[in-house]
Formats: C-alpha cells, sequence, structure tokens
C-alpha cells in the first residue's frame, strides 16, 4: 500500500519532514492505511471532483483555490478573474456549498460591490 520512494510533486511533501516516510496509494482515488477507503468525490480517476487531492491517511480532501467542500464542488464566487473579487475570503457553506465573506467596506454575492 506504500510506495517505496516519496513523490516529489505531491502536496504532502510540504507538510511531512523528508525523514518520514510518505504512504501513497497507486490508485489515487483510494486512500486509508491500507488503500481501502475511497476518495469523496472521485469522477473517474479523478478524487475531489477533479477539483483537489485526496489526503491519505483520512481520504479527505484538499481543495484547489477557489473551491471547498467536503468533496470540492463548491465553487467560489469569482469576480474579475479573482475568487470574491479580492475583497472577502470564500468560505464552506454546508458539505459542498461555497461563499463569499467579504471584507469590511465591500459586500455582494461576490464582494465586488463596495459599501456606500
Amino acid at each position: 500500500s506504500c510506495l517505496g520512494v516519496p513523490d516529489t510533486t505531491s502536496w504532502l511533501n510540504r507538510y511531512i519532514s523528508t525523514v518520514q516516510k510518505i504512504c501513497r496509494c497507486v490508485n489515487t482515488t483510494m486512500a486509508g492505511t491500507n488503500c481501502e477507503t475511497p476518495c469523496p468525490g472521485t469522477f473517474g480517476d479523478s478524487p475531489c471532483n477533479g477539483r483537489g487531492e485526496c489526503w491519505f491517511p483520512n481520504a479527505t480532501c484538499s481543495c484547489d483555490t477557489g473551491y471547498k467542500g467536503k468533496t470540492c464542488a463548491g465553487v467560489c464566487p469569482r469576480t474579475f478573474g479573482n475568487v470574491c473579487a479580492g475583497k472577502g475570503t470564500c468560505t464552506s457553506e454546508g458539505d459542498d456549498g461555497a461563499s463569499c465573506f467579504c471584507f469590511p467596506g465591500f459586500r455582494g454575492t461576490g464582494c465586488n460591490l463596495e459599501c456606500t
């Protein structure tokens, strides 16, 4: 279940020291100690709806920027190409939703409106 050589392209390497053995399942849609747990949001051969990585130890998704939720299905509102117009923080809403929490002075679904 564990690969002998760490995957140097994986985001896991940023969180685990180089002296520890890094385990990954050969099938990237599976996780857990013996690769027995399906990753959430698996679509074809992509876990987390193709919008994140499945974390090996407990089969949870670590979503890419702009996505939230247990399966990364929540799409953060974008305005002018920026998540929450760069004027707020995208937060999870329920299991697989996403919404913007606007910084002071901004409002709207995508934080694209200035308060007057």
